[in-house]
């Protein structure tokens, strides 16, 4: 991960990650993995991401969406809503 952010032009989707998890998982879990992302890229260049219909390996996209913000609840404002809604409208050029 650290690698590939040092490349200014890529961006981290968070997603996917409880395709991969144990069968009894909790968002305590999950939050090294969303925190070492988050470290590598910064919150500038990390979006959200469902992964639908993959995620449903490990849980349901609403446990996935409650999951993320219990991770992300203490993080600043502008951070989370980067995270949920800016960085892609601007990777993806929405207006």
């Amino acid at each position: 991960m650290m690698d590939l952010a040092r490349h200014p032009n890529v961006f981290c989707k968070i997603s996917g990650i409880i395709a991969r998890v144990p069968k009894t998982w909790s968002p305590e879990d999950l939050r090294p993995i969303v925190q070492h992302c988050v470290d590598a890229f910064g919150p500038n260049r990390v979006v959200f991401g469902s992964d639908w219909p993959v995620c449903n390996i490990g849980g349901s996209v609403k446990q996935w969406v409650e999951a993320l913000a219990t991770i992300t609840a203490n993080w600043p404002a502008d951070a989370q809503n980067r995270l949920w809604n800016a960085n892609a409208k601007s990777i993806y050029d929405l207006s």
